[in-house]
């Protein structure tokens, strides 16, 4: 049977329970029902937020199309609302089109939900924004929280209350219904195993709800104090907070002054140094690193380390830590907290913010110098990370240091050239240079190559040229060879946006005497692509194949993996041309199994060879579909094609199209200019793929995505390509597991074939129960069998060049030998689990592994879907990012 999932959606994960509220969100999904445009409002820390997420969370199915989730408190000012929405919607990139205008064309399909979340400091562009999509898009409604009224017409306004407090009299019989106890309850882990506050805590939890007013984050912020003070001295010292504060007359709402005490008790509750740490650490509006809260918070620690003073802040709540994301932990403040310090870190004296946010801006620039070389040499990939991390910091920091430290602000920019090409960052990388430039001095001619070379990069040719000449004439005179290379090439590809071939040949002769002269690899590696471009461009493909590949070999050497990755694809499409498939096939297959839409650039050429490949084997149905997808891809990135680059493109799709009738070819190419760049990946690889599968016209009766049992095999459907795989225990795990539609099943019900679900055929799923081994003897023989396949594939890949699985097969291998290590004692007796619910989870693991491994063999495409959407464990569950149909 054929199940839809969910819509798209990019909703923040919530890790904490989420209490109460029932009476505002039944009014709230009638209103969604009913209304375009609904705002929530109320006071900072109310709850606006969790609400909003659990409401929308809970509309997936109602907004089939998508539920996207918008987070404007980073945003600076109106103007940036559109780029805001365009960006959190993955409205396709066009550098062309206004970012408003690529939201409209993103939501203006079917029902779709869009939450703008605290839009109470940019209300004129959010209602700006919010009347243009909805006028313009009929399917769409709009969800915002505000702190006021977007005071659009049509609007909806729920102003947000407290949580409900308890009544007065006996607590110990009111806490039931009091929303306000039990979240405090659960913060401060108050309550018992049956989810009940015991009655001799009831009265203090009761009054500390009061003093608080019911505001879900003052009750969190004083929960977080309950491990180290008892329940009266917390009220004690709400009280005294409060007093201090003066809960009448002061001019404020009472719930904004209760917020407000909260904060300000947990900053009085700080050492000084933690507290001069909390409001220093507000400048980070896009979260920091430990070596960021160092930069602007170590110099005044009084004797704490900065660990010791971001660990105190994360035990009371006051800064929220990620250590998932990435091998380095991230932290930031809760956005409410974040305003508190920042209006804080204002009202201090002797210019301490403006010390701060100069210190922010010094740190950054010191990162981006720190990553400009790994990024152009290697290996890159994780500098990249680190600066994306940053990205929203640099761009408050860049637009305040251009204000107040136009010196700092220049070197950040100028060390993130690299970088924004890489990203497809290229109008505002080149607005960062032209600002940069207009600082001048020792970086004026670095900026001026900067705007040159990314504006080109964004179409405008022309202009970029002119911008990288003066770079040229002023870096020839007094700049290094390093910086001269880097001239060069934005040069030569200026040049060849710009169709002068003859110029692009000077150029790139120049810089690869130069580079070879140096004897710097990272710049031999972007010295070679001028001059292979122009020998393609001329006719000396077997000269242009050579030059990429040597290029190719240097940024494999140096670790350098995108613009490794854009020179395997010139590889390709330089063999392709030749003929040349021994070499290009391989380098195609390895680059595409590497290949994420972190990169979307190298992802479109990929896209696109795989394209040729598959058209030049007879199946140009599949040719068109890539082609289109490709060329969308490309055109998100912001990158203009060449009129070279256009007749190219438009001579391979006629060929894909021979012998296809036009309404055939029409809506094939329609098709794969809708498939997200994911969706392009997975069908890529597929067409790259050893002919080990066979076409769905072969197996007809198999519909759409299957996974089906048939006998002693399996016959699974995925993207368009089925293939065949040999009945295992984990083959029926898999089966299971997408049978049970983003269930969880348990690992021991998997094993004891307990698991068993409605219409899953008898005697096709039966597992047995006895895993007293830690591996059974049938596991054991997988094992060593798989270590066998593996050791050929590492030889193999030694043979065709190929490091990226050479890597994947050789962790495999490591992993599988250090899982027999643990399963087979002396003499090479089995060992025996103890714990039967270990015992499970290992098995299953390991044969759901195997399996997977088995799928990608015939299919690669639906075994890196199942990689990413099947997690093992305890509980075992099939959860894929994107709604995915399935017959069974």
């Amino acid at each position: 049977m054929a199940i839809r999932l969910a819509s798209d959606q990019n909703l923040p994960v919530e890790l904490s329970t989420f209490f109460g509220r029932g009476r505002e969100l039944g009014q709230l999904r009638q209103l969604l029902a009913t209304d375009r445009l609904v705002t929530v409002t109320g006071t900072g820390g109310v709850g606006k937020t969790r609400l909003v997420t659990e409401l929308a969370r809970g509309a997936v199915f109602d907004f089939p199309e998508g539920v996207w989730f918008v987070e404007l408190a980073r945003v600076g000012s109106g103007e940036l609302v559109a780029t805001a929405i365009a960006e959190a919607t993955s409205a396709p990139r066009d550098a062309q089109t206004a970012a408003l205008e690529r939201a409209v064309r993103r939501l203006n399909v079917g029902r779709q939900l869009l939450v703008l979340d605290n839009c109470e400091h940019v209300v004129a562009g959010a209602a700006e924004a919010s009347w243009e999509l909805l006028t313009r898009c009929p399917g769409l409604t709009v969800l915002t929280t505000s702190r006021e009224p977007l005071a659009v017409k049509g609007e909806r306004v729920v102003p947000l209350p407290p949580l409900r407090l308890p009544e007065s009299g006996d607590v110990r019989a009111a806490h039931a219904v009091s929303e306000a106890m039990v979240l405090f309850a659960d913060r401060a882990r108050l309550l018992d195993g049956d989810g009940s506050l015991p009655p001799d805590l009831a009265a203090d939890v009761a009054e500390i709800c009061r003093r608080l007013d019911g505001l879900p984050l003052a009750l969190e912020l004083a929960a977080a104090w309950v491990p180290v003070l008892s329940l009266k001295q917390v009220c004690d010292r709400l009280d005294g907070s409060l007093v201090l504060l003066g809960r009448s007359g002061t001019g404020r709402p009472t719930r904004h002054r209760s917020i407000r005490a909260a904060l300000e008790w947990s900053e009085r509750l700080l050492t000084p140094a933690q507290a001069t740490a909390l409001v220093r650490l507000s400048v980070f509006g896009g979260g920091f690193s430990l070596e960021g809260a160092d930069a602007v918070a170590g110099s005044d620690s009084g004797g704490e380390s900065t660990l010791e003073l971001i660990a105190a802040l994360v035990n009371r709540s006051l800064v929220v830590a990620d250590t998932t994301a990435t091998d380095e932990a991230r932290y930031r403040l809760l956005e409410p907290v974040r305003q508190y310090a920042a209006d804080r870190l204002a009202a201090r004296p002797d210019g301490e913010e403006e010390r701060t946010r100069s210190e922010a801006l010094g740190y950054l620039a010191g990162l981006a110098e720190a990553a400009e070389e790994p990024i152009r040499g290697g290996p890159d990939a994780p500098w990249l990370l680190r600066l994306d991390a940053e990205r929203d910091n640099i761009r408050a920091a860049l637009a305040w240091g251009f204000e107040h430290d136009p010196d700092a602000a220049a070197r950040l920019a100028t060390a993130l050239m690299v970088y924004c090409r890489h990203r497809c960052l290229y109008r505002e990388g080149a607005a960062w240079g032209h600002r940069a430039a207009a600082v001048g001095g020792q970086l004026h001619a670095r900026a001026l190559c900067m705007e040159g070379w990314l504006i080109s990069e964004a179409g405008e040719a022309a202009v970029g040229r002119s911008l990288v000449e003066e770079a040229y004439r002023l870096t020839a005179e007094n700049g290094s060879a390093q910086d001269l290379a880097m001239v060069l090439h934005a040069r030569a590809l200026a040049e060849y946006a710009c169709g002068d071939v003859d110029a692009l040949v000077r150029t790139g002769d120049e810089g690869l005497k130069l580079a070879r002269r140096s004897g710097d690899p990272t710049l031999l590696m972007w010295a070679l692509w001028a001059p292979a471009v122009a020998a393609s461009i001329t006719g000396k493909q077997q000269r242009s194949l050579d030059l990429f590949a040597e290029a190719h070999a240097i940024a494999v050497a140096l670790g350098n993996g995108v613009w490794g990755s854009l020179l395997a694809v010139n590889v390709v499409e330089v063999a392709l041309d030749l003929g040349d498939l021994a070499r290009a096939i391989p380098f195609l297959r390895g680059e595409l199994a590497a290949a994420s839409d972190a990169d979307p650039t190298s992802c479109g050429y990929l896209i696109e060879q795989a394209a040729v490949l598959v058209t030049r084997a007879g199946d140009g149905g599949a040719g068109v579909r890539l082609l289109a997808a490709s060329r969308v891809a490309l055109r998100r990135t912001g990158y203009r094609e060449t009129p070279d680059e256009a007749q190219r493109r438009q001579r391979l799709m006629e060929a894909a199209r021979e012998g296809l009738d036009a309404p055939a070819a029409d809506a094939l190419e329609e098709a794969g200019a809708a498939l997200t760049l994911a969706e392009a990946i997975e069908e890529a690889r597929a067409a790259a793929a050893p002919p080990t599968t066979i076409g769905v016209a072969e197996l007809g009766s198999i519909p759409g995505n299957s996974f089906l049992r048939e006998g002693e095999f399996w016959s699974l459907a995925y993207a368009g390509v089925v293939t065949r795989v040999k009945d295992s225990k984990g083959m029926r795990d898999l089966g299971r597991l997408i049978a049970a539609r983003g269930q969880g099943v348990a690992a021991v019900d998997l094993v004891s074939g307990e698991g068993r679900r409605r219409g899953w055929p008898e005697g096709g799923a039966g597992l047995e129960g006895d895993v007293g081994e830690v591996l059974d003897a049938e596991a054991r023989a997988q094992y060593r069998a798989r270590l066998v396949e593996l050791e050929e594939t590492i030889a193999d890949t030694e043979r065709c060049n190929d490091p990226v699985r050479a890597s994947r097969a050789r962790d495999e291998r490591e992993l599988i030998l250090a899982e027999l290590g643990a399963a087979v004692g002396l003499g090479g007796r089995p060992r025996r689990a103890l714990d039967p619910a270990e015992r499970a989870r290992k098995a299953v693991a390991w044969r759901i592994r195997d399996a997977i491994n088995r799928i990608v063999a015939g299919h690669p495409a639906l075994g890196r879907h199942l990689q990413r959407s099947v997690q093992t464990g305890s509980f075992c569950v099939y959860d894929p990012a994107e709604a995915t149909h399935w017959s069974l």
